[in-house]
């Protein structure tokens, strides 16, 4: 549907936090410069989670993620709140396998989707 969708991984933050590590800083600068270039009329922040622990739980961490990708952008890159979404959909999208590391790793993401003028829902 012409949606530009980008991934800040589940290494951008401290296992079982929102907060966002260090290592975050150069995909979020990338995220913002995309953001410049494509000037999308609405950008939806969908979090989501591996398998472990509970559920609901990890459905509020999802959310808090993905807003935290969002408060960064709008502190850093001067994002408009008004154009934006927040989503936490915890464990229900996974990507990979939740029986290893890595696909556990891979689940622990938020996506960035642009919704470019004209598609934006």
């Amino acid at each position: 549907d012409g949606t530009l969708v980008t991934v800040v991984e589940g290494t951008a933050y401290q296992l079982g936090s929102e907060q966002l590590t260090e290592s975050a800083s150069g995909s979020l600068l990338r995220i913002g410069r995309l953001i410049d270039i494509v000037r999308p009329q609405r950008i939806r922040f969908v979090g989501h989670t591996d398998t472990q622990g509970d559920e609901a739980a990890n459905r509020r961490l999802s959310q808090r993620r993905a807003q935290a990708v969002r408060d960064w952008l709008v502190r850093n890159r001067g994002l408009d709140p008004a154009s934006t979404r927040v989503e936490g959909r915890g464990p229900d999208e996974p990507i990979a396998s939740n029986d290893t590391p890595e696909g556990r790793r891979a689940n622990r993401r938020v996506e960035v989707v642009l919704e470019p003028r004209g598609l934006a829902r």
